[in-house]
């Protein structure tokens, strides 16, 4: 009996990560895992548009299926999730999405290395003092209900002049940065600011829903200044949702494996 608890253990520790969670890569068709959706956006639907508030961007597909302005990610815990996508910029905006070959080494071990390879992303091209903006707004979560959101943005872009924050019928939000990217910025409340040149930004976030089982996540940089950078690009890579936290692989084998461990021993003496 000891013996296939402690099987038990050490298959525990292979998929320490794989609490019920929807795991969303933006921008790319496949990043080696099959348990990762791919969503993207066609960038001709907004090219060129304009929008002082937040426009609804109408040509989201999942998996390379068919195109429409809300795509249902799948299912957790019960809740059929689906995610509508809206820009803003005052100038010229492209909003579309960016696959590039190859793998890039991921800070954080919750995040395949071919995630920052591809994002969905905005641009904004020589107009100082603009702001580009993405917002990503997930619907149909479970009422009054806590979940846990971890988010990788902007690899390969400086997230100086760049802020993510959670909004939509949300209470108890909190935020902090993932191992990996404790330099990318600061948070102010529930709010992140970038303030360094770091090549991209995870956050944690956890947070309560109301009766409308919603959230939004507004990611925005700023095109700066006369000395400063003259055009906002901001890539959203992926992230995933879960209603309990996801430890990194990492950390959660270890733990289950030293307990394994622990048990053999005290079995053997």
């Amino acid at each position: 009996m000891k013996k296939s608890f402690i099987l038990l253990l050490l298959a525990g520790a292979v998929s320490a990560a794989s609490a019920a969670s929807l795991k969303i890569n933006l921008g790319s068709s496949s990043v080696g895992d099959s348990d990762w959706i791919s969503v993207a956006t066609q960038a001709s639907s907004v090219t060129g548009g304009k929008a002082t508030s937040y426009a609804s961007i109408a040509s989201l597909s999942k998996n390379g299926g068919n195109v429409s302005s809300s795509v249902v990610l799948g299912n957790l815990d019960g809740q059929d999730v689906t995610l509508t996508m809206a820009y803003k910029s005052t100038a010229a905006v492209n909003a579309g999405y960016l696959d590039a070959a190859g793998t890039s080494p991921s800070l954080n071990s919750l995040f395949p290395d071919s995630m920052a390879q591809s994002s969905i992303s905005g641009k904004c091209n020589g107009v100082k003092g603009q702001t580009v903006g993405l917002q990503f707004t997930l619907n149909g979560l479970a009422a009054n209900t806590t979940y846990y959101l971890y988010v990788l943005g902007n690899s390969g872009f400086s997230t100086n002049k760049t802020s993510m924050a959670l909004s939509g019928g949300v209470s108890d939000v909190t935020g902090s940065l993932m191992d990996g990217y404790e330099g990318a910025g600061t948070m102010a409340g529930s709010t992140f600011q970038g303030t360094t040149d770091s090549s991209g930004v995870g956050m944690e976030w956890t947070f309560t829903t109301d009766s409308s089982g919603r959230v939004t996540l507004t990611y925005e940089r700023s095109a700066g200044v006369a000395a400063d950078v003259l055009s906002g690009d901001i890539n959203l890579n992926g992230f995933m949702l879960a209603t309990e936290p996801i430890p990194e692989p990492a950390t959660a084998s270890l733990g289950l494996l030293g307990l394994a461990a622990l048990l053999l021993r005290r079995r053997k003496n």
